[in-house]
């Protein structure tokens, strides 16, 4: 039996592509998360007119030649960068780890670490939610480090007692513009079902968020939340990855103890998508067996 086949056969241990960690950490991506929102937190114009001014200061206090320095360094050393690695003469750093670079997807294990009879068999919720500033200092504005804070406080909980709440995981999107000019920060988040996410909203730390932006909403109107809830039943939902970082469902952990003594550990689910169960994307909703030849025909790579 070829080794992919052997991966995909139902009770069997999944080929975990990450090491199962005994906590997960809620500083994952974090520092990233926030290098991201601080950039997209002003328009380009404004970034190059604060360059500029830093380039006529430079100008003031230091010769010429030495002032132009800087800049000349920093855009040669990129462009000379950027070149190798467009040649192949340099590693691309942008890259995911190698394990990574095919098609991989995240389905949810059992409770003992095995593969599901069928891919797609547990349900799982998809939240998203986040925060509305329509204010011309974007995350500056005021009020709106008091917000963050209460969402930064919230996952925290949410992945400090991950079984208490049933969190998977999330993943950050950078600020989005909005029609009015404002920006959104939104966070996709995964839970094990919506009477967990019940749950969670009904938590001190919750209500306490709540109640305080029922208080200001008044008083400082450029601030808004909003959020989405999907609920995917069983064999409603699928995920793969092909040449990627792990997004979304790719960053979920999910908790599993492989007999009743073990010590409880959490995984990460990503396995290679090889096999007729992990080949397209209704065999990974686990509504068809086998190969989908009409399905593939279309999609050349599987995908």
């Amino acid at each position: 039996m070829a080794m992919d086949e052997e991966k995909s056969i139902p009770g069997s241990r999944f080929a975990h592509l990450q090491s199962p960690i005994n906590s997960p950490s809620s500083k994952m991506g974090s520092q990233m998360e926030g290098t991201s929102i601080l950039l997209n937190n002003f328009n380009i114009s404004t970034w190059l007119t604060m360059g500029a001014c830093l380039q006529c200061i430079l100008f003031i206090v230091l010769p010429r030649y030495v002032a132009l320095l800087p800049a000349f360094v920093f855009l040669t050393s990129r462009l000379v960068h950027v070149g190798l690695v467009t040649q192949g003469w340099a590693k691309n750093p942008l890259l995911p780890p190698e394990q990574l670079l095919t098609k991989v997807t995240a389905p949810i294990p059992n409770e003992d670490g095995t593969q599901l009879v069928k891919a797609g068999e547990r349900e799982v919720v998809c939240f998203l939610v986040g925060s509305n500033c329509n204010h011309p200092m974007g995350v500056f504005s005021p009020g709106f480090k008091v917000i963050a804070k209460y969402f930064s406080d919230m996952w925290v909980e949410a992945d400090t007692n991950r079984e208490k709440w049933g969190f998977l995981g999330k993943s950050t999107i950078t600020t989005m513009p909005t029609p009015g000019g404002g920006s959104a920060l939104i966070t996709i988040s995964y839970w094990r079902s919506i009477d967990h996410l019940h749950a969670f909203a009904a938590s001190p730390l919750h209500k306490a968020g709540w109640e305080w932006f029922g208080q200001i909403t008044k008083k400082w109107p450029h601030i808004g939340i909003l959020h989405e809830t999907f609920e995917a039943k069983e064999r409603g939902w699928e995920n793969v990855y092909k040449n990627s970082w792990p997004v979304g469902m790719g960053q979920a952990q999910h908790l599993v103890r492989e007999s009743p003594d073990a010590e409880p550990r959490w995984v990460n689910s990503l396995m290679p998508a090889k096999g007729g169960r992990w080949k397209t994307m209704r065999n990974r909703m686990g509504t068809e067996e086998g190969f989908d030849e009409e399905f593939e025909h279309d999609l050349p790579t599987g995908i």
